[in-house]
């Protein structure tokens, strides 16, 4: 019933298929090279690390209402906070990476200028900078994000 295939079309098969893949482009095929930081506080604090995302990726946001389990002071404007979610409200369209319970250790995800500095007079700079005084079991509005290989970062305060 199956007959065998003819030469011809087994060796145009056989030359066309690699022309159908897809080029990947060179970007994606450099090694990728782990973080080397230290975990040294920045010497000056006025300048701080930011955590880069790809400029096509929109990040998934999370409305919480947080408290406060305690606050790390790590210079005069960095912190790290020990939270407990009590509410989580993804945006439309995109789901929770945090729920009601959980308890995140988040940092704050500053504006930056292009040499790496903090300007607290920035509205949402100086939102985030409200925090840095807080005390355990106090609680805040806000919307948190979570960066793949950084962890979570506070985005924006209410």
């Amino acid at each position: 019933m199956f007959r065998t295939m003819n030469p011809v079309v087994v060796l145009l098969l056989f030359l066309l298929l690699p022309a159908c893949q897809t080029a990947r482009p060179e970007k994606e095929l450099q090694p990728v090279v782990a973080d080397s930081s230290s975990g040294v506080p920045d010497p000056a604090p006025s300048r701080i690390p930011v955590p880069v995302q790809p400029p096509a990726v929109k990040p998934n946001l999370t409305f919480v209402g947080a408290a406060f389990d305690s606050i790390h002071h790590i210079d005069t404007i960095r912190y790290k906070a020990f939270l407990f979610v009590g509410t989580a409200i993804p945006e439309p369209g995109k789901e929770s990476l945090v729920e009601p319970g959980q308890r995140l250790i988040a940092e704050p995800l500053y504006v930056v200028s292009a040499d790496g500095t903090v300007d607290l007079s920035n509205p949402r700079n100086a939102k985030l900078y409200s925090l840095y005084g807080k005390s355990p079991r106090e609680s805040f509005l806000g919307k948190v994000t979570m960066i793949p290989g950084r962890g979570w970062f506070i985005v924006d305060v209410e």
